[in-house]
């Protein structure tokens, strides 16, 4: 595969070598290396919002769109920091790392 095809994959967490199983999966492969049409700039930025939002509800990193003033981080800061003593422990239903799909994730133009 081309290089610049095998380091798209790469930072969307798929293995260039291997065929993809899952469908989403086939739907962003095909996104990848077929750049151009509209649909797969579609897939390409909604895979990058879902790492984005991931990543926001794992490790709450700053910065961030959800805060756009000085008072919403001060209130973002209050309402969820890291609690001392707090468990490492993942509770049910909540998102893990391995949902995490490359290190492809979108920019925070609206913070602060």
């Amino acid at each position: 595969k081309p290089l610049r095809q095998a380091l798209m994959l790469q930072h969307f967490g798929q293995d260039f070598r291997a065929d993809a199983v899952d469908p989403q999966d086939r739907k962003l492969r095909n996104a990848i290396t077929n750049p151009a049409g509209r649909v797969s700039k579609d897939i390409i930025v909604n895979a990058a919002k879902q790492n984005t939002a991931l990543y926001q509800q794992i490790f709450r990193a700053i910065p961030n769109d959800s805060i756009t003033s000085w008072p919403a981080l001060s209130t973002w800061r209050d309402d969820g920091g890291p609690q001392a003593g707090a468990s490492n422990a993942v509770p049910i239903g909540e998102p893990t790392i391995a949902e995490i799909k490359g290190q492809a994730v979108t920019y925070p133009v609206h913070f602060l």
